[in-house]
């Protein structure tokens, strides 16, 4: 694959969705959580405090 083909593959896919923050406390300390949206079919997309799970 070419860079070329690769740049109009992704402009064909559209803008990505926006993630969602939330701030979640656990034992006394507080996590950056970042969430993909729900896709029917597919588990959402975790980032807390830089770690993607």
């Amino acid at each position: 694959m070419t860079r070329d083909d690769f740049i109009a593959f992704r402009r064909s896919l559209g803008p990505t969705p926006r993630l969602t923050h939330r701030t979640v406390r656990a034992r006394g300390l507080d996590f950056a959580v970042w969430c993909s949206p729900s896709v029917p079919g597919a588990t959402p997309l975790l980032c807390i405090n830089g770690g993607l799970l």
